[in-house]
Order: structure tokens, then C-alpha cells, then sequence
């Protein structure tokens, strides 16, 4: 049996019985198959919020440097080279599914943090009218406050995560909500 007539098979199943039956069960298929689809994102996304809770706990069990440049990192006596690379840690976590800092609406940033960016990103939705499909495109815009520092482990400036602004931008907060003052 090839996979199309497996399809097929499969459609005709969910569609026998009672309106309501039919309707249950592909409902049913189309939950099973959305959840196959989103899982390997949830688990990145789980993976990578998890290697950021180590990486706090890691940082906060021995010394630990705020810098919120990379200038103020090398008049600790770092590189340029080991200061560029741990902001880029810190913000690649900023960026990262999982880890990232975001708000649906920008009335919730601004209470929060001092500075917030706004993304938008089109979600395409198809519908079938007969045998056309069409496609809109709803926005959905989600807020983020811009990364204005990081923490770093003094030994080891690659173990790195980001501090956002606080609203009175007097300290940095970091994502578990542990503030700090520059």
C-alpha cells in the first residue's frame, strides 16, 4: 500500500459515521498532526530554557562581572576578543527561542523595561473556497526590550547571559528577574 492510498484510507475513515463522529475524529487527526508538527520546536525551545537555567546557576555559584559594553569589559582586563564574544553569547540567548524576553503588547515592555523594539511577523492562513485556496495574512506583533548589558562568569566569560533595562533604567534585570546595578 503506497502512502497516497494510506491518505486516502485515512480520510475515508474520518469521514464515516455521524456528522458529529466524523467531525471528532478529524478534529482528533488534525490536533495529532499539529502536535507532531510543533513538537520539535517545543523541545528547542525547552532545551535551550534549560541550558539557560544551568548557565545562571553556574554564574551565580562563583564570581560573576556586569558589563554593559564591551569597553567596560576590557577596562576589567579581558580581551576585545573574549568581551565581543561574550556580548554575542549574551545576546544569541536574547534571540533564541525559549530564552528570549517577549510581550504581546507594548504597554507590558514599557512598564517593565525602559526601551522596547516591536516585531511583526505575517502568519499566512489558507482557506479553500471550492477548489481555490486562499490565503490572508493576519500580523501578529510581538514587544521585546533591547539587551543593555550582560553577566558573565569572571573565569569564563563565554558562560554569559542577558540584562535587560528596568523601567527607572537605574538597574538591569536579568530574565529570572534578578536585578542588578551597573
Amino acid at each position: 500500500m503506497g502512502i497516497g492510498r494510506a491518505f486516502d484510507r485515512l480520510a475515508d475513515w474520518a469521514m464515516e459515521g455521524s456528522a458529529v463522529a466524523s467531525f471528532a475524529k478529524t478534529a482528533a487527526l488534525v490536533t495529532c498532526a499539529a502536535a507532531v508538527l510543533a513538537s520539535p520546536f517545543v523541545y528547542y525551545a525547552q532545551s535551550n530554557n534549560d541550558a539557560l537555567k544551568q548557565t545562571i546557576e553556574e554564574i551565580d555559584s562563583g564570581r560573576s562581572e556586569i558589563f554593559n559594553s564591551v569597553a567596560a569589559c576590557q577596562t576589567r582586563g579581558y580581551s576585545a576578543e573574549a568581551c565581543s564574544a561574550s556580548q554575542k553569547v549574551a545576546q544569541d540567548i536574547a534571540r533564541s527561542l525559549g530564552t528570549s524576553v517577549s510581550y504581546s503588547s507594548a504597554q507590558d515592555c514599557f512598564n517593565r523595561h525602559a526601551a522596547c523594539n516591536s516585531e511583526t511577523v505575517m502568519i499566512p492562513m489558507t482557506t479553500m473556497s471550492g477548489n481555490v485556496p486562499i490565503t490572508t495574512y493576519i500580523p501578529s506583533t510581538s514587544h521585546y526590550p533591547s539587551v543593555a548589558g550582560w553577566q558573565a562568569a569572571s573565569g569564563d566569560l563565554n558562560k554569559a547571559v542577558p540584562l535587560y533595562p528596568t523601567q527607572g533604567g537605574q538597574t538591569l534585570v536579568r530574565r529570572d528577574g534578578r536585578t542588578f546595578t551597573p
